[in-house]
């Protein structure tokens, strides 16, 4: 996987229901470790550093931004 990569997988301890994840950092030469986010749908309490609106990607139906606390 590279820096920019998506893939859908459930939230860790969540429900089945498939997450949009975004891998953001170059996975280490050595290790092959790699950090990831997910994209949650935007509510009001939400962290609002980066919103992704539909067309972003193809995943992206509504106003979504970044679920840090998963990272």
């Amino acid at each position: 996987m590279d820096c920019g990569d998506t893939f859908l997988m459930p939230a860790p301890g969540g429900a089945a229901t498939p997450h949009l994840w975004i891998v953001v950092t170059q996975p280490g030469p050595r290790t092959h470790l790699f950090a990831i986010v997910s994209v949650t749908t935007l509510r009001n309490s939400k962290d609002q550093t980066v919103i992704l609106r539909p067309g972003d990607h193809p995943f992206i139906r509504h106003d979504s931004t970044i679920f840090y606390g998963d990272a």
